[in-house]
């Protein structure tokens, strides 16, 4: 799954919030267990499930916190940019996101932050243990469709590109032969 270094800062910013839901759900599923007909193992497992899920989100953060206090504040503003949206758009005033310059730091910040994933051995094995979470896996598999729609994109665009390129050598030979 290519996609969850993305993913992680999509739900980097919402994990407190998210966390705090699960611990709502949790309390309630607890003492609405009297009115459950299910079999109390079953009621059981799924608050362990959630309880275990819960961790797992907060152990996220801890771990991304970790690897974003590697990022220089003017690094961490393309994540605010891009990932994060937690500023207003004043905040932003002055930043190109326009240029070309923009999207090379872009990559550039990105390829730091993967580095350090890596450093701290949060890869695609590690990752998985995240999938058991639905809005996770949800998430990875709209990012990888994405994802496959945009080399699709660049495809036909090189496609595209090396036709007209290919077109206009024609029609070059063509007016050398006219002129001879």
């Amino acid at each position: 799954m290519k996609s969850y270094k993305n993913a992680i800062l999509y739900i980097y910013p919402s994990i407190d919030e998210i966390v705090e839901q699960y611990e709502d759900i949790i309390v309630k599923k607890a003492e609405n267990s009297y009115m459950d007909l299910s079999p109390c193992e079953k009621i059981a497992n799924k608050i362990i499930d959630l309880i275990y899920e819960k961790n797992l989100l907060i152990e996220l953060k801890v771990l991304l916190d970790k690897v974003l206090k590697n990022l220089t504040d003017s690094e961490m503003m393309y994540f605010e940019y891009k990932y994060f949206k937690r500023k207003p758009k004043s905040f932003f005033e002055g930043f190109d996101v326009s240029s070309r310059q923009y999207f090379r730091n872009q990559l550039k910040v990105f390829k730091k932050y993967s580095n350090l994933l890596d450093k701290y051995k949060m890869n695609e094995k590690w990752f998985e243990d995240y999938l058991k979470i639905n809005f996770i896996k949800e998430l990875c598999v709209r990012l990888e469709i994405r994802e496959k729609e945009k080399e699709e994109i660049n495809k036909q665009r090189i496609k595209a590109i090396l036709r007209s390129k290919k077109e206009n050598s024609f029609e070059e030979k063509e007016q050398k032969k006219a002129a001879l």
